[in-house]
């Protein structure tokens, strides 16, 4: 898929930084999950990172 993707006009302009940056968000959220910093139904504040 990369191949493919990497040298779209979308991966150029940083679309694939910010999709790397959600799939590790995913993977944080689920690790936090799982040791009981939190339940699924607490509230969390998002925070966005400049691009």
């Amino acid at each position: 898929m990369q191949r493919i993707w990497k040298n779209s006009n979308n991966a150029l302009q940083g679309g694939h930084k910010g999709l790397v940056q959600i799939i590790q968000a995913e993977k944080d959220f689920q690790e936090a999950l799982a040791s009981g910093a939190f339940k699924l139904n607490d509230p969390i504040m998002l925070q966005t990172m400049p691009k």
